[in-house]
């Protein structure tokens, strides 16, 4: 995932952080973990604890092709 600082970031990391756990996470160009439908790595396109509010900022922006996951604070998508 890309930070603020523009760095990837693993997406267990980013689960474990306050600003993401939680949440409902966009994503785009995704690396999944081979052999599954898991996020590796991707660039954070938005978040929100409301998936209807995520979902309505996605229609209504240029970004079409993203993945929305459900950040744990476990880690697991």
């Amino acid at each position: 995932m890309r930070n603020r600082h523009g760095t990837r970031t693993k997406w267990a990391e980013l689960c474990r952080s306050n600003e993401f756990s939680g949440r409902w996470v966009a994503l785009e160009n995704v690396e999944y973990k081979v052999g599954t439908i898991e996020p590796h790595e991707g660039d954070v396109v938005d978040r929100d604890t409301d998936i209807g509010a995520l979902c309505s900022r996605m229609r209504a922006s240029d970004r079409k092709e993203c993945v929305i996951v459900h950040c744990a604070d476990n880690g697991e998508p």
